[in-house]
């Protein structure tokens, strides 16, 4: 400890000595960053999720629109579907963007300091079948939906056109 309080008085840094330290406590930070923002994006996604699915219910015990109230009705349920599915989306893109961001520093940071390198192997393979990632199928949820939407407003234009 002495000879640390000596190296920074003459303009040394205190972790020159603990250089592997130093780095393992980097490397930890990046990693834990890179999972919190994991566990966020799953947080919105099932939160996304859960109201979509709380839309489809409601618009699945409609009846079949036989008023003009009816039809206003199941279409602001549809609208509000498809914003929903457009905000979940553009959420979510921005989400892996950050995602992606810090899964390649891990990445690097395992290239240089892990003794292991598994994430490195792991991302070899996650790049080779990005589809079997769970984040990048999520990532799809919210443009299935926007179809589904889509299509019941499709369907509902249909209807009203031939009955009105």
């Amino acid at each position: 400890m002495v000879e640390d309080n000596e190296s920074v008085k003459r303009g040394g840094s205190p972790f020159q000595n603990c250089g592997k330290l130093k780095i393992d406590t980097v490397f930890e930070a990046v990693v834990d960053h890179y999972k919190q923002d994991l566990r966020e994006f799953f947080t919105r996604s099932n939160f996304y999720l859960a109201v979509q699915t709380a839309l489809l219910s409601v618009f699945g015990f409609r009846d079949i629109p036989d008023s003009l109230l009816d039809y206003i009705v199941m279409t602001v349920i549809i609208a509000a579907g498809l914003a929903i599915a457009v905000i979940w989306w553009v959420a979510a893109r921005g989400s892996i963007l950050w995602i992606d961001r810090w899964r390649r520093e891990v990445q690097r940071l395992s290239q240089e300091h892990s003794p292991t390198g598994s994430y490195d192997e792991i991302e070899q393979t996650a790049k080779a079948h990005p589809y079997q990632s769970p984040e990048r199928v999520t990532k799809l949820l919210p443009l299935l939906f926007g179809l589904i939407w889509f299509t019941f407003a499709a369907i509902l234009v249909y209807w009203f056109s031939w009955h009105c």
